[in-house]
């Protein structure tokens, strides 16, 4: 039998055709979907910049390097409050160990600034934190050396030494105090004390650099304060054996020459001296005293001293030589004018005292 035939399924009714006005709010819908979605997304972009902005910045302020640039340029700028805060800043956030760059900025900030006892303390701790940077100690004893404190200046120099007896840094630093301080001092013990000292610390560096023939120059000088003249003298020829145009060499051998009162040859030393530096003023004011203890009366004698008096117009010796050598001469006049000059610059130079009495006995009047 054939099977029965399927029934037609009957057609779906088509929908009917939208509405235009359905349209138009559909339409409507859609936009403002794809605005919010935009807006969003730009919210998320902006939030994203200010975000990585504001997180730079904030890991910025927490870097310690930020700081310590900003504490150089306050210190550039001379802003010295600014500069502390910032060097300040930047040690707290350093967590990895001690800021030594920042230490020492703030060690240096104190010693300009001129609190010298917190920059004692600020080089101490450094000194303490790196123990071996021979700087620290040199910056400290020039602290010390501003406080007036000799003894601690001295030892901190010393210090370096022990740190670095193969580099002539600590000698030389001590040698430069010693000699300076071994001339100031009026009690002679404690001179002998800084001669000693100034002549070890610079036998230390002729050990390392034997042919340091200003160094070696140095030693005879301060064996000269000690009134060793013999050792001085050896010192002083080792040095013009090294370089024959050592002018502060020679100036030593004439001025040694001087205190053995054999003037002839230390007038030679002097002007050999001098033609090697022209600088060197005080040789032009011992080369004046030879010609008064040689009793010259010549022209060049007198040119010569008048040539010191143009040079150091504020010295009462240079006057008294002047005035010394015209007495010799019997020029009176000149001799009363150059010796009251003296005494202008220096009332109490004895000396010039009695050659103007002597001038006015000679009828010699200030012009």
């Amino acid at each position: 039998a054939q099977p029965a035939p399927t029934p037609a399924t009957p057609e779906q009714p088509a929908p009917p055709p939208a509405q235009p006005e359905a349209q138009a709010e559909e339409a409507k819908g859609g936009g403002f979907k794809k605005v919010l979605i935009t807006f969003a997304a730009l919210l998320v972009i902006v939030g994203i910049g200010l975000g990585a902005m504001f997180g730079h910045r904030y890991l910025k302020e927490r870097d310690p390097a930020t700081h310590l640039q900003r504490a150089k340029d306050a210190m550039k700028a001379e802003n010295y409050d600014k500069a502390r805060e910032e060097f300040n800043r930047a040690i707290d956030l350093k967590k990895d160990g001690p800021y030594i760059e920042a230490e020492a900025g703030l060690a240096e900030l104190f010693e300009k600034t001129n609190k010298l006892d917190e920059a004692v303390k600020a080089y101490k701790k450094l000194i303490d934190l790196d123990k071996n940077n021979v700087a620290h100690y040199e910056r400290l004893g020039k602290v010390y050396e501003k406080q007036g404190k000799r003894k601690e200046a001295v030892e901190t120099y010393e210090g370096i030494i022990a740190i670095k007896k193969d580099d002539p840094t600590g000698y030389r630093a001590l040698a430069d105090v010693c000699i300076k301080w071994g001339g100031e001092c009026k009690d002679p013990k404690e001179a002998t004390f800084f001669i000693d000292k100034a002549i070890g610390a610079c036998e230390g560096v002729v050990k390392l650099d034997p042919e340091d023939d200003e160094t070696i120059t140095a030693i005879g000088m301060l064996l000269m304060q000690k009134g060793q003249t013999a050792k001085a003298e050896d010192r002083f020829r080792k040095a013009v054996k090294i370089n024959k145009d050592n002018a502060k060499a020679h100036y030593g051998l004439g001025k040694l020459y001087m205190k053995r009162q054999d003037f002839q040859r230390a007038f030679d030393e002097m002007q050999k001296a001098l033609t090697l530096d022209r600088n060197l003023t005080d040789a032009r004011l011992d080369i004046a005293q030879t010609y008064v203890i040689l009793m010259k009366t010549d022209d060049q004698a007198i040119a010569w001293c008048k040539n010191v008096v143009a040079a150091m117009p504020k010295s009462s010796k240079a006057y008294q030589y002047l005035g010394n050598v015209y007495l010799n001469a019997n020029k009176v006049d000149e001799a009363a004018t150059a010796l009251k000059k003296a005494l202008d610059l220096d009332p109490g130079n004895g000396v010039a005292k009695n050659l103007f009495t002597q001038a006015q006995q000679r009828g010699g009047k200030v012009k």
